[in-house]
């Protein structure tokens, strides 16, 4: 039996914005990993570059300070807001192309309206990845204010900035890129029919026309 006989092309890109749909939701989950290494990063980098000020503080003070400090602690809410938005979009996107799969493998419809669907789903993951790229954590900076002799024996102060690595979100671009891709994918899937004699909704209407007639 070949599965491939009508709506080819439909059937052949719906099953590649699967995949697409698939390796998005793994690489925000791997983001999420990220996401909480680099807040204990952060957390253990200002503990090691502010032992000054964090001189005499008891735990709950050196907490506080370090949260102030830390860009990804602060933004961790939103993140997560946004991360479950995308992955919840996708997964839902998953489902539909699934069932939009077996329709067409079944021959019982076409998916039309469910890759409609489908597409504003992915839209919303990508909108959402994108603001997670737009509001990744800064590099943490600190200035410390230090002394130092001038030839004539005066003091000058001078500022000393430490600037912690940059954070990666390769992860997040990919899995921006991919929910772009499986979107216009998608778009391109609805312009694809399947060959006349066997296409789904074409014979239904044709069935219908027999019967009044």
């Amino acid at each position: 039996m070949n599965y491939f006989k009508s709506y080819a092309q439909r059937k052949i890109l719906v099953l590649v914005a699967l995949l697409f749909g698939i390796i998005a939701v793994i690489l925000l989950v791997v983001l999420i990993n990220n996401f909480f290494a680099r807040i204990i990063f952060e957390k253990e980098w200002l503990k090691d570059h502010l032992k000054s000020v964090l001189a005499g503080k008891n735990e709950a003070e050196t907490n506080s300070i370090i949260e102030l400090r830390s860009t990804s602690i602060q933004l961790k809410t939103i993140f997560l807001s946004l991360v479950s938005i995308a992955i919840t979009s996708l997964s839902l996107g998953i489902i539909l192309a699934i069932v939009t799969l077996v329709g067409l493998f079944s021959n019982r419809f076409n998916g039309n309206k469910i890759i409609k669907v489908s597409v504003w789903l992915i839209l919303l993951a990508f909108v959402m990845i994108f603001f997670i790229i737009a509001l990744q954590p800064a590099q943490l900076t600190i200035t410390v204010t230090v002394q130092i002799p001038g030839p004539d024996g005066r003091l000058f102060n001078v500022n000393q900035s430490t600037i912690s690595d940059r954070v990666n979100y390769v992860v997040a671009w990919l899995a921006m890129f991919l929910s772009f891709f499986e979107m216009i994918i998608l778009i391109k899937s609805r312009l694809k029919y399947g060959f006349l004699t066997n296409d789904i909704v074409l014979n239904r209407k044709f069935k219908q026309v027999k019967v009044v007639v």
